[in-house]
């Protein structure tokens, strides 16, 4: 299992995603806090 967290900010936001060990798997910055960025950023499939 996976866990993602993200920090919204007015400009950006950045988001960190980890597993179930709290080793990082993975973190971005996502300017503009586009929908479309987060929907990427977000996308389920395996790594």
């Amino acid at each position: 299992m996976r866990y993602t967290g993200i920090d919204y900010h007015k400009r950006y936001s950045v988001a960190c995603t980890v597993d179930t060990e709290g080793g990082r798997v993975q973190s971005a910055r996502i300017n503009q806090n586009e929908p479309a960025a987060f929907a990427v950023r977000l996308d389920p499939s395996p790594l």
